[in-house]
């Protein structure tokens, strides 16, 4: 409405909160909302894309990206993996800085 176009099929709410509706935090959501989700709720290790390989006792990335799990290898502590999983995210321009974070709700 405000811009003049049709409006897209989904909007994406930038920071999460679907009662703030402010221009600023809207956006056309057809293709960034799945990659701007909050972390899923079965996720043990506290950041998307990085798993606890149990048998080499490390940190693993993998990144799902059309459909297949891409591997990014395996990282001694939790910070090196969550960085190689923001970077595999930027190269694959899946990137998000709130993707796959803790987030407060607004309710």
């Amino acid at each position: 409405m405000m811009t003049g176009e049709p409006a897209p099929s989904e909007i994406d709410h930038i920071n999460h909160d679907g009662l703030d509706n402010r221009w600023s935090n809207l956006r056309n959501g057809d293709v960034v909302n799945r990659y701007n989700l909050s972390i899923a709720r079965n996720n043990t290790s506290g950041a998307t894309g990085v798993v606890w390989d149990k048998v080499n006792n490390k940190w693993a990335v993998r990144v799902k990206f059309k459909g297949k799990h891409l591997y990014y290898g395996r990282f001694e502590s939790f910070s090196d993996a969550k960085e190689a999983c923001k970077e595999a995210r930027r190269e694959l321009g899946l990137f998000h800085e709130l993707h796959g974070e803790k987030r407060i709700s607004a309710v």
